[in-house]
């Protein structure tokens, strides 16, 4: 992907996350402070968990129309994204994944272990 095309894919994954925030407008201060806003995930999406690797290889299995930005801390080894609705019975079968219920924030507070 070159660099124009990667800016606008980025921009237009910015403005999608801040549409899911209940106050957009504190989202982009955040984000122009080079922060994380909290965003709860809601009816039509859902905050899916797990460490990197585990996180890599499941977001591999969600179709690339489906997938929902990926936040992920490498200093807790954890991921974080927003995935469809129903991704919970299409990722059951992956044991170490977590696929919180509406309303859980994305990123959720930093914590030494899971």
């Amino acid at each position: 992907m070159d660099a124009p095309t990667r800016a606008a894919h980025c921009s237009a994954g910015d403005a999608w996350l801040a549409a899911c925030s209940p106050k957009p407008e504190v989202t982009w201060a955040v984000r122009d402070m080079g922060g994380l806003a909290p965003i709860p995930s809601g009816d039509h999406w859902l905050a899916a968990e797990a460490s990197l690797t585990v996180a890599l290889n499941a977001l591999q299995r969600i179709p690339a129309r489906h997938r929902g930005p990926l936040l992920a801390d490498a200093s807790v080894q954890f991921a974080w994204w927003l995935v469809p609705a129903d991704a919970a019975a299409h990722l059951a079968d992956v044991r170490q994944l977590a696929v919180h219920p509406p309303g859980w924030v994305l990123p959720p507070r930093r914590r030494a272990t899971r």
